[in-house]
């Protein structure tokens, strides 16, 4: 197939390229993504207040948790219980 052997031969010429392209092509489905989710936050912050406070409320404390865990766990380690 002509097209596949030409764009082998390029991705082997120019695989820095490729590589810079590949990665532009995610960041930008990144960044789109990201883009949309904070959409879907300001859409749902704005619709379902009492919600969303009450959910970022309970986020809030399971991180503050989570972080708790963590510092015990390395205060155990280094003090070897």
């Amino acid at each position: 197939d002509l097209i596949e052997c030409t764009k082998l031969k390029f991705d082997c010429a120019f695989p820095q390229q490729l590589y810079s392209f590949r990665y532009l092509n995610l960041v930008r489905a990144v960044y789109e993504g990201a883009v949309h989710l904070e959409e879907l936050n300001i859409l749902l912050g704005r619709s379902c207040q009492e919600y969303w406070k009450q959910r970022l409320q309970s986020e809030r404390v399971e991180r503050i948790k989570q972080i708790k865990e963590h510092w015990d766990s390395q205060c155990r380690g280094i003090m070897g219980v």
